[in-house]
C-alpha cells in the first residue's frame, strides 16, 4: 500500500523570533540556501571559460588533422614535366615538427605501411608552402616504390637528381632509377645508370660506399639479365629457371641516407690516368683516372696506352665513341672493369690480343660471337662484385646468376653445386627460394631424380606460399612421369593444380593430373578433373590435349554398349584432331596407342609405337609400348618379330614387363607343343622376386609337364608347389 500524502494544513506554522530565524534574519536568507546560492554563482562564472577551452581544442584538432591527412599528389611530384610550383625556401618549415613528422612517416614506412607513410610525407609538402625538402622528395619516392607505383617513383627520383645539391641524394636518386628499371625487367636502362655513376663516383666521390656498391651489383645483374634469356612463360618449357630477386624492400632505402661530404677527386688538380702494372699482366694492371668531359674514345686511347697496349678500333666503333663523352673518377680499378662501362652504354665489343685492346661495335662480331661475349662479360661483372663485397645483399642473387650462366652454357655440374652454396651460405636470403628451384631443375636434367626432389621439396616445405610451389608440385610430378611412376605422380600433381589458381601452371598440372588417371584407369577422376578446369583449358595451348583426354575420360566411363560406341566416334575424332599434338610427350604417345588399341586400330598403334620406340631418346612408357607392340605382332601373325620385342623386355629393370614378357613367352612355347621350352620360362619367371603370377605360372607348368607325361611333377604343379628339376 502506497503512503498517504501528508497534509500540509497538519504542519505547525511559526510565529515571532522563530519565523525570523528560519528566514535568515535581517537578509532573508536562510543558511540551508547559502550553498545553492555559491553554487550557482560558480557556474555561471566557470562556464564561458570551460567553453572557450573546448573550442581552443577543436580548433588544435582540425589544425593537427589538416596537416598529417593525405593529400592528393602535387604536379611537381606526380607530373615533374608540368609547370614549376612556386618556390619558396625550405625554412618555411618550423624543423620541431618536420622532425617529429618525418620521424612517424619513416616509423610507418620501416612498418611497410607505405600508403600511410605517403600520407604524412604529403601532409609535410602541403606545410611546406615552398620547394619541397630533398630528403623528404627521396622519401615520397620510396613510398611510390614500396606500392609498386614504378612510374611515380622513377619521375620523382628524377626531379631529386636534377634539383638537389646533396652528392649523397643525388647518387642515391641515380641508384634508385637503376634498380626500379632493373626489377621492372628494363635491364639495358639500369645497365647505362650504373655505368655512368661509377665512371662518376666509383672513386668515392661521396662519403656512401653502399651506393657505389649498389650500383656495381646492379650492373652486373643486368649484364645477366641480358646475357641469358629464360622464357617461363610456358609451364611445359625444359629448363625453366628462376631468375635473381632483389632483397630489398622499400624502406632499406632510409639506410642509404647519409650525411653528404665535400667530393673527394684525385689529389692532383689536372688530368690524371695513371696504371700500377706491377702485376703479372696488362690485364691485371690497377688504374687510378681523373678526366673531366673527355670523348669515350680519347678516354680508352689513353687508359690502353697507360697500359701498355695500343688500341685499335674499327671505323664504325671510332665514330661511335667519338660522338660521346664522359667524366670518369676511378680509382684502383682493374683495367677490364674500367673497359666495360665504358664500351656498355655504348654498345661496343671490346677484347685484349696481341698487346692491342680491339674495339668493335657488336653488329661486327656476329650474333653467335656476341652471345658469348655478353656472357663473359656478365660472368667477370658478377664474380668481381662477389670477391669484393661478399656480404652485401644482393650477393646472393648474383651468386644465382652465376649459376644460371652455367646451367644454360650446359655445365650442369657447375649450376647445381653453386645453387647448393647459395642454400647453404644464404640462409635468410630471398634467393634462396630460387636456388632450391633451380637446383631441383639441374638435378633432374642431370637424371639425378631423387636428389631433384629433394631440393624441390625443400622449397615446397620450407615456402609453401611461395609463388614458385606450384611449379616446384608441377616439376615433381613431371620426374615421377619421366619415371613411368603415374600413381605416385598424382598427389603432387594434385597439389599443383590447388595452389596454381591464377597462375600459368594451373592448365599444365589439369593436363597432367588428368592424364595421370587415365593411365592409372581412372577415368571417372580425370573426367572431374577436366570438368572443373575447363575454363583455364580453353587457350589455344591446351585445347587439342584437353579434347583428347575429354575423348578418352568419356570412352572409357561409358557403362554400356551403345553409349561406348556413341563414344568412340568422338574418341575417334579427338585422335585425328591431335595427331601433330605433342603437349604431353611420351605420355600423350601412349595414351594415343592406347585409344588406337581399344578402337580397333592395331596399325595405327604399331605406326606410333614404332616412330616412338625409333627415337634415340625412348620415354619413360618405353616397356609398356614394346609390350603392346609384341602384342599386337604376334596376334597379326608375325610371331619372329614379336619374339624380338619379347626378349627385349625379358632384362629390362622394370620387374613388370619383364616378367609379363616371360610369362607370355612361357605361354608362346607351350602353344607351339614346345613344352620343355615352356617349363624353362616357367622356371625363371618362378625365380624371380615377383611371387604375383606364381600361380598361374604353376599351372602352366604343370599342363606342359602333363603333355610331356611326367604326372607326378605336373601334380606337384597343380598343388601349388614347385617341382624339383
Amino acid at each position: 500500500m502506497l503512503p498517504k500524502r501528508p497534509d500540509v494544513r497538519a504542519v505547525p506554522r511559526l510565529t515571532g523570533r522563530a519565523a525570523f530565524a528560519r528566514s535568515g534574519g535581517w537578509l532573508g536568507v536562510g543558511r540551508h540556501d547559502l550553498g545553492m546560492i555559491a553554487s550557482r554563482f560558480a557556474i555561471r562564472l566557470l562556464w564561458p571559460i570551460l567553453c572557450l577551452f573546448q573550442l581552443g581544442l577543436l580548433i588544435g584538432g582540425y589544425r593537427v588533422w589538416s596537416h598529417s591527412r593525405p593529400t592528393a599528389p602535387g604536379p611537381a611530384l606526380s607530373e615533374p614535366r608540368a609547370a614549376s610550383p612556386p618556390r619558396v625556401t625550405a625554412q618555411a618549415i618550423s624543423p620541431v615538427p618536420l622532425i617529429a613528422e618525418l620521424g612517424r612517416g619513416d616509423d610507418l614506412m620501416r612498418q611497410g605501411r607505405y600508403e600511410l607513410a605517403l600520407g604524412v610525407y604529403r601532409g609535410l609538402v602541403a606545410g611546406a608552402a615552398g620547394r619541397v625538402p630533398d630528403t623528404l622528395r627521396y622519401r615520397i619516392a620510396l613510398c611510390f616504390e614500396g606500392l609498386g607505383r614504378y612510374d611515380q617513383a622513377v619521375a620523382t627520383l628524377r626531379v631529386l637528381v636534377s634539383q638537389t645539391a646533396d652528392p649523397v641524394l643525388a647518387m642515391a636518386g641515380e641508384v634508385g632509377q637503376a634498380r626500379i628499371w632493373f626489377l621492372v625487367g628494363r635491364p639495358a636502362e639500369a645497365k647505362n645508370l650504373a655505368c655512368d655513376l661509377i665512371l662518376r663516383v666509383g672513386d668515392g666521390e661521396v662519403s656512401e660506399p653502399s651506393l657505389v656498391e649498389d650500383a656495381r651489383y646492379l650492373l652486373g645483374l643486368a649484364l645477366a639479365r641480358e646475357a641469358i634469356t629464360i622464357d617461363c612463360t610456358d609451364p611445359f618449357a625444359d629448363p625453366c629457371l628462376a631468375r635473381a630477386t632483389l632483397d630489398w624492400l622499400a624502406e632499406d632505402g632510409l639506410d642509404r641516407l647519409a650525411a653528404s661530404k665535400e667530393p673527394r677527386q684525385p689529389a692532383e688538380a689536372v688530368e690524371v690516368v695513371r696504371a700500377d702494372r706491377t702485376a703479372s699482366g696488362s690485364e691485371d694492371a690497377r688504374l687510378t683516372i681523373f678526366l673531366p668531359d673527355t670523348p669515350i674514345s680519347a678516354v680508352i686511347d689513353r687508359v690502353a696506352g697507360e697500359c701498355g697496349l695500343r688500341a685499335e678500333w674499327t671505323a664504325a666503333a671510332r665514330r661511335q665513341a667519338d660522338a660521346r663523352s664522359t667524366t670518369v673518377t676511378l680509382g684502383d680499378s682493374a683495367l677490364p672493369e674500367v673497359l666495360e662501362v665504358l664500351t656498355e652504354p655504348l654498345a661496343l665489343a671490346w677484347g685484349i690480343k696481341d698487346g692491342a685492346v680491339y674495339i668493335s661495335t657488336r653488329q661486327e662480331v656476329g650474333h653467335e660471337s656476341i652471345a658469348a661475349y655478353r656472357i663473359t662479360v656478365a660472368r667477370r661483372a658478377l664474380r668481381g662484385v662477389v670477391e669484393r663485397n661478399p656480404r652485401h645483399p644482393w650477393a646472393a642473387a648474383a651468386i644465382l646468376e652465376l649459376g644460371n650462366i652455367d646451367f644454360t652454357g650446359g655445365s650442369l655440374e657447375d649450376a647445381a653445386a653453386t645453387y647448393e652454396s647459395l642454400a647453404r651460405e644464404f640462409p635468410r636470403s630471398r634467393a634462396r627460394v630460387e636456388a632450391f628451384y633451380n637446383l631441383g631443375q639441374a638435378e633432374r636434367r642431370l637424371g639425378k631424380f631423387d636428389a631433384a626432389r629433394r631440393a624441390l621439396y625443400s622449397l615446397v616445405d620450407g615456402f609453401p606460399a611461395h609463388i614458385l610451389a606450384p611449379p616446384a608440385y608441377l616439376a615433381i610430378g613431371r620426374m615421377f612421369f619421366e619415371e613411368a611412376d603415374t600413381e605416385h605422380a598424382i598427389s603432387p600433381l594434385r597439389r599443383a593444380l590447388t595452389l596454381s589458381a591464377g597462375s600459368d601452371c594451373r592448365p599444365a598440372a589439369a593436363v597432367l593430373l588428368a592424364a595421370a588417371h587415365l593411365v592409372t584407369n581412372n577415368a571417372a577422376a580425370a573426367a572431374a578433373v577436366l570438368r572443373e578446369n575447363r575454363e583455364d583449358l580453353k587457350g589455344e595451348r591446351f585445347r587439342e590435349t584437353a579434347g583428347l583426354l575429354v575423348a578418352l575420360a568419356r570412352y572409357y566411363g561409358a557403362q554400356d554398349a551403345r553409349k561406348s560406341q556413341r563414344e568412340a566416334r568422338g574418341l575417334l575424332s579427338a585422335l585425328v584432331a591431335s595427331e601433330t599434338d605433342n603437349l604431353l610427350g611420351p605420355v600423350g604417345v601412349l595414351l594415343r596407342g592406347r585409344a588406337y588399341r581399344e578402337l580397333g586400330l592395331g596399325e595405327q598403334m604399331a605406326a606410333l609405337y614404332e616412330a616412338a620406340l625409333s627415337q634415340p631418346s625412348r620415354g619413360p612408357f618405353a616397356a609398356e609400348m614394346t609390350y603392346d607392340m609384341a602384342e599386337f605382332l604376334y596376334g597379326a601373325g608375325r610371331p619372329d618379330d614379336a619374339l624380338a620385342y619379347y626378349k627385349e623386355l625379358i632384362d629390362h629393370p622394370d620387374a613388370k614387363w619383364a616378367n609379363r614378357s616371360r610369362g607370355r613367352l612361357a605361354e608362346i612355347a607351350f602353344d607351339e607343343q614346345r613344352f620343355g621350352d615352356a617349363i624353362a620360362r616357367c622356371r625363371e619367371l618362378l625365380g624371380t622376386a615377383d611371387p604375383l603370377h606364381a600361380a598361374e605360372t604353376l599351372k602352366l607348368m604343370g599342363r606342359a609337364y602333363e603333355q610331356l607325361g611326367d604326372h607326378q611333377r605336373a601334380a606337384v604343379c597343380f598343388a601349388g608347389q614347385r617341382p624339383d628339376p
